[in-house]
């Protein structure tokens, strides 16, 4: 919905080809960005969680 605005308000001003470009790369930052920061912070958390399990077992083992 607020695309089909964008392409009947600007139109005039600017080719519709370059707005719905415009508009498709908005949404895919809008909805990929997140998705990335999310998937990188989850990726440290196991990591980080990963590495302080390993050093318990060790300990463990050479008792």
């Amino acid at each position: 919905m607020l695309e089909g605005v964008f392409v009947a308000l600007l139109a005039y001003e600017i080719p519709q080809g370059q707005i719905l470009a415009a508009l498709l790369a908005y949404r895919a930052l809008y909805y990929l960005l997140p998705l990335i920061a999310a998937t990188l912070s989850f990726a440290a958390t196991e990591l980080r969680a990963r590495k302080s399990r390993n050093k318990g077992n060790v300990a463990v083992q050479q008792k």
